[in-house]
């Protein structure tokens, strides 16, 4: 039987080709819609929760700014990391351990947080850090600023061990149920003190529209070069997924992005599309026109080899065949 299957691919990027190759990328132009209705792979589910609160006005609130300690033994091994006593979920966890002191571990996770605005109860969906220098025992909890965004999420961190750094990841978005989610931007905001505290974030991509003529950045992921005796030692890399919409508000395609710094996140280089072309594996686009060019993913990851090679692997969805081919 034939079928459509995600599929994994890899790409291989040596570091000393990205330094002379990243460059911007022009945004795709369609003056026609799909022929089909083709809705691509899934976006972040940070959006999606967000949406489910239907009884909820999302993306207004003042954030809290408060820190507090947790470490509740829950029994069978498992500790609450999480301060807040709020019936709203947390989700998309992501976590980190410094390579240089076990004992120092970093988390993040979408935090769904709930205010009173008058009379009427308003949610917020922000970016939460949680922070442990004893191995898990006890955890320091915080708050990601969202910059002039009306909410951020999809977290994504790294240690930083040539400049004693923290990374953390986010898209960062405007709007909410009624308005859609707008300008949906990649940030990275940076730890100097182990995660303690996080400076304002700097703009790795800045996304555009709300609903048509859309470019609407996804899923950051990001990796550090942590190998001394490589030559780009403590260089930072963020991979995303780079969606963009018609005039019509109809889906195009989603390439996965890179970008990097040489400076701790003060500074990126110009977002470059790697998913590359495969007449084998990406054969069988939703959109015909995305034929033999893998730009219908999500849901990249960057690993950085002990020679400096950089490795991102994603999601495809254009391959149609046999489960096993």
């Amino acid at each position: 039987m034939v079928r459509r299957n995600s599929i994994i691919l890899v790409a291989l990027l040596t570091a000393l080709t990205l330094t002379a190759t990243l460059a911007p990328t022009a945004l795709a132009k369609n003056s026609k819609p799909p022929p089909s209705q083709y809705n691509g792979p899934p976006i972040s589910g940070l959006l999606a929760s967000a949406a489910d609160f239907s009884g909820e006005t999302p993306g207004i609130g003042t954030v809290d700014k408060a820190t507090c300690t947790d470490g509740t033994d829950l029994g069978g091994g498992n500790i609450r990391i999480n301060c807040d006593a709020i019936n709203l979920p947390h989700n998309e966890v992501t976590i980190a351990i410094d390579p240089t002191n076990p004992n120092h571990i970093v988390a993040g996770s979408n935090d769904y947080e709930l205010f009173f605005q008058g009379n009427s109860v308003v949610q917020r969906v922000i970016a939460g850090y949680y922070t442990s220098f004893d191995a898990g025992k006890t955890w320091l909890n915080g708050h990601i600023n969202p910059d002039g965004f009306t909410f951020n999420g999809d977290p994504a961190v790294a240690f930083n061990t040539k400049l004693g750094l923290v990374h953390y990841g986010t898209i960062n978005s405007n709007g909410g149920q009624a308005a859609g989610f707008a300008t949906a931007s990649i940030l990275l905001s940076t730890s100097s003190d182990g995660g303690q505290t996080f400076g304002f974030p700097k703009v790795v991509a800045l996304g555009t529209g709300s609903s048509r003529n859309v470019l609407f950045n996804d899923k950051p992921y990001i990796a550090v070069d942590n190998n001394p005796t490589s030559p780009f030692y403590g260089r930072l890399y963020v991979t995303w997924t780079h969606f963009t919409f018609d005039q019509f508000g109809r889906y195009i395609s989603s390439p996965i992005f890179l970008s990097f710094s040489d400076d701790g996140g003060q500074t990126f280089s110009a977002g470059k599309e790697i998913s590359g072309t495969s007449s084998t594996l990406c054969a069988n686009p939703g959109n015909s026109f995305n034929s033999n060019i893998c730009n219908e993913n999500q849901f990249s990851t960057p690993v950085v080899g002990p020679d400096g090679t950089l490795y991102v692997s994603y999601q495809n969805d254009e391959f149609q065949g046999p489960q096993t081919g």
